[in-house]
């Protein structure tokens, strides 16, 4: 491959490799994260995870690519594949966002399953529903700003998490804690596990999935 080509001229075949090769990448700089955590560099550890989300992102449009997509040429997608982190970050705040509504839908088909009467029960009763639906999407939205100002916060973490800096008190990567990592551990965790759901769904999937859409 050549060094001159950006990823946008990859080929089909060229995206299959360079999935795998940022997919390696990502799952070493979590393995790294838990190395540095176990050693107490909960900055370190923060900046590796970061890193590892971000190397997923990129796997994202290169696992659809692969199949037949052309992601990578729909323009302005060159910020999130090599320039922009925050990009990067808004697109794991996404997966997040869908990891919510996820947990919700196998919380429901387990409650389905111990009495398959209640669906038909709550769907009869209107206005029930339409109580349960309005609470339901009100304390979501609030759960979805939460999380969204949290995500917002990353690029900042990424950044004090990898240099010392001055900005009116000294900061430094020291100054995360084990509740700081612990809390990026937790979303990010999430993240790859749906992410890697939807590849390994992929995966299983030959020819040009972009065909038959």
């Amino acid at each position: 491959m050549s060094a001159q080509i950006s990823y946008k001229h990859l080929s089909q075949e060229e995206c299959l490799v360079t999935y795998h090769a940022i997919m390696k990448n990502s799952d070493r700089r979590w393995r790294s994260s838990e190395t540095l955590a176990n050693d107490k560099d909960y900055g370190g550890a923060i900046r590796e995870q970061i890193t590892c989300i971000e190397e997923l992102m990129k796997a994202c449009i290169m696992s659809f690519d692969a199949k037949g997509f052309e992601f990578r040429k729909v323009d302005g997608m060159d910020n999130l594949l090599t320039r922009s982190h925050t990009f990067r970050h808004f697109a794991a705040f996404g997966i997040f966002v869908m990891n919510i509504f996820n947990e919700d839908l196998k919380t429901l088909v387990t409650n389905l399953q111990r009495d398959p009467k209640a669906l038909e029960n709550f769907m009869n009763d209107s206005s029930k529903m339409y109580s349960f639906m309005k609470t339901y999407i009100f304390k979501k939205m609030i759960k979805i700003r939460q999380e969204f100002l949290w995500f917002k916060k990353i690029e900042s973490m990424r950044q004090n998490s990898s240099h010392v800096d001055v900005a009116e008190v000294i900061i430094t990567p020291d100054d995360f804690t084990e509740k700081d990592y612990i809390q990026v551990r937790t979303r990010f965790e999430n993240v790859r596990i749906l992410a890697k759901g939807l590849f390994q769904s992929l995966e299983s999937i030959d020819g040009h999935l972009a065909n038959h859409i």
